[in-house]
C-alpha cells in the first residue's frame, strides 16, 4: 500500500489471476475507485470488483491499482 497524500487511503494492487476470486487487506475501508486498469478482463465495480470493510476483492480476471478512502472512520460517532 502507497500512501496518497489527502485521500486519506493508499493505492493497493490487487489482481484476480486465472479468473480466481482473492481479497487484498486494506485495514479499514470507506469506499475504493479503480485508478488503473492493468488487466484486459474488465473491472467493473460491484462485478469484478468491490470493498469491504477491511478488504478489497477482485475476480473473473480483474487487475488493478485502487485507491482506498479510509476518511470518515469516526464521523459516524462525532
Amino acid at each position: 500500500v502507497h500512501a496518497s497524500p489527502g485521500y486519506g487511503g493508499g493505492i493497493v494492487r490487487c489482481e484476480s489471476h486465472d479468473g480466481r476470486s482473492r481479497e487484498c487487506p486494506v485495514g479499514y475501508a470507506r469506499d475504493a475507485r479503480l485508478l488503473r486498469q492493468l488487466s484486459r478482463s474488465p473491472c467493473i465495480e460491484g462485478e469484478t470488483w468491490g470493498v469491504t470493510r477491511r478488504a478489497l476483492w477482485v475476480s473473473r480476471g480483474c487487475r488493478g491499482e485502487f485507491l482506498v478512502d479510509d476518511r470518515g472512520r469516526d464521523d459516524e460517532y462525532g
